[in-house]
């Protein structure tokens, strides 16, 4: 539920405020795409959950964590897409640091909580890092390639 309400502040904030319209689709890519690639490896890997001093019961495997996934994905493309120019050092810098801290903080409670090992939450970090990566340079790439057609065009 934070992940949707939080989703939807983000697209208003691009929309609107920020006007970063084309931003939406990497947005909208990076978190649907984490999604889909937590569910994909969990079926893949098929590890079990856990069995002691669970705090909290999960159904489904548990490799990676797609919580994790999802928290790197979400809070990478926010501070990717809210890092503007005219924003400061001290803004850029006090951004990433929150989304650092989210995203850690949202790995440590999947291990408290007992539904997932360290190494889960690793790996789901990691390939959160690997489909936000490949989200920024595909979305780059095609905002590059329609920039330099516009360009020519005129």
């Amino acid at each position: 539920m934070p992940v949707i309400v939080l989703s939807l502040g983000m697209i208003v904030v691009l929309y609107v405020f920020v006007g970063r319209r084309k931003g939406l689709f990497l947005f909208l890519a990076a978190i649907g795409g984490s999604a889909l690639i937590g569910n994909v490896l969990k079926s893949l890997f098929g590890r079990e959950r856990p069995s002691v001093h669970r705090l909290m019961e999960e159904d489904g495997f548990s490799f990676p964590s797609s919580s994790s996934v999802t928290a790197v994905a979400l809070y990478g493309v926010i501070v990717y897409l809210l890092w503007i120019p005219r924003l400061s050092r001290a803004g850029k810098i006090a951004l990433t640091a929150a989304a650092i801290f989210m995203m850690v903080c949202v790995g440590l409670s999947r291990i408290y909580l007992g539904v997932h090992y360290p190494s889960d939450v690793i790996g789901g970090m990691l390939a959160g890092a690997a489909w936000l990566w490949l989200s920024i340079a595909v979305f780059k790439h095609l905002s590059d390639s329609r920039d330099k057609n516009v360009r020519l065009s005129m």
